[in-house]
Formats: C-alpha cells, sequence, structure tokens
C-alpha cells in the first residue's frame, strides 16, 4: 500500500515508550525496510481505513466442566461450545454449583451470574424453583444462573452471611451486585 502511517498510529510503540523519545525512534528505524513497490516502510503499520473493529470478548465459565472460556460477545447468541469438554456453553438451564464450581463462576464470570440459595426441605425455595427455571432460558446467553444448595454445601454460603433461603445474589466478576 502507500500508506505510511505516523509514529502515534504504528504497533511498534508500547504504551509505556513516549512516542517522541529516542528509544522508540531507534525501534522504528531498526525495523524498517526500504521501500519496495507500493509497500509500507513498516511491516506491521495499522492502516485505520483498513482495519476491521476488533470484538470484546467476555470470560463465561461452562456450566459442564467449570472451565473459563474467552468468546467474543456478539458469539454468546451463536451457540459456543467450551473448548475444553465441547459441550455448550449457554444451556438456558440453572447451574448445579458446589464450594468450588461456586467460586469459579462467581470469580471469573464477566457476564451477571444469579445464584439462587436454597435447601431441599424449603417450600418457597420449591415453589420458586420453575420459576428460576423459566428465567434461565429466558436470559441465556445475557446472564447465568445458577442454584447453590446451601445443606449440602454450607461453606460457600457461610462467607456471604445468608441468613434465610430461598435469597438470590448477583455476582460480576467476582463482586456481589444485588441481594434479594
Amino acid at each position: 500500500c502507500t500508506y505510511e502511517p505516523e509514529p502515534e498510529q504504528c504497533l511498534l510503540a508500547p504504551s509505556g515508550i513516549a512516542k517522541e523519545s529516542t528509544t522508540y525512534a531507534k525501534r522504528v528505524q531498526a525495523r524498517r525496510l526500504p521501500r519496495q513497490a507500493g509497500r509500507c516502510r513498516i511491516p506491521v503499520c495499522v492502516n485505520p481505513r483498513k482495519v476491521a473493529p476488533v470484538s470484546e470478548s467476555l470470560h463465561y465459565v461452562c456450566p459442564h466442566c467449570h472451565t473459563t472460556n474467552r468468546i467474543a460477545k456478539e458469539q454468546l447468541g451463536n451457540q459456543p461450545d467450551c473448548g475444553s469438554c465441547h459441550q455448550a456453553l449457554v444451556t438456558g438451564e440453572p447451574v448445579a454449583l458446589d464450594n468450588d464450581s461456586f467460586a469459579r463462576h462467581t470469580g471469573r464470570s464477566q457476564v451477571p451470574v444469579v445464584v439462587d440459595f436454597w435447601a431441599p426441605w424449603c417450600g418457597p425455595c420449591r415453589m420458586m424453583a420453575p420459576a428460576f427455571a423459566q428465567a434461565a432460558q429466558q436470559l441465556a446467553g445475557q446472564a447465568q444462573l445458577a442454584k447453590l444448595d446451601t445443606e449440602a454445601y454450607p461453606q460457600a454460603a457461610a462467607p456471604l452471611g445468608i441468613r434465610s433461603i430461598p435469597t438470590m445474589v448477583i455476582f460480576r466478576e467476582g463482586r456481589e451486585l444485588a441481594r434479594i
């Protein structure tokens, strides 16, 4: 191409080096090639008119093997598969959590994770379960809904101060956003 980038548009400039510094100028000069029939002097230049937009990626934890996957935000609606177990990442069903998977899902996921703290003997918890499953289908890809049995895994619920059930807590990247 005949486009010659300005120093600010060159990928050779790391963010920590000032563009006017002599170190930067030496690095650019060292990478220059002799001009060849319509080619850029800097082989890794960025032509702003030809660069495709970079898609934003998210960390999404697999509901089956609990491995963190990086996927493009726009791919959530296209039924992406886990890179480890090759099963569907977005299932539309609540994920059953234990102590380890609770920490992984709430700490690593960049989509909101709504956790229902429940117990098998709790009548209101059992009454709410079908509506929670329906919400998981409707919010598939936008949020991940999960259930944690506080009777079987009290160690996960105790640090959060869960005093009554059913309790729903919304997490994002390890932080509690809301509680109902």
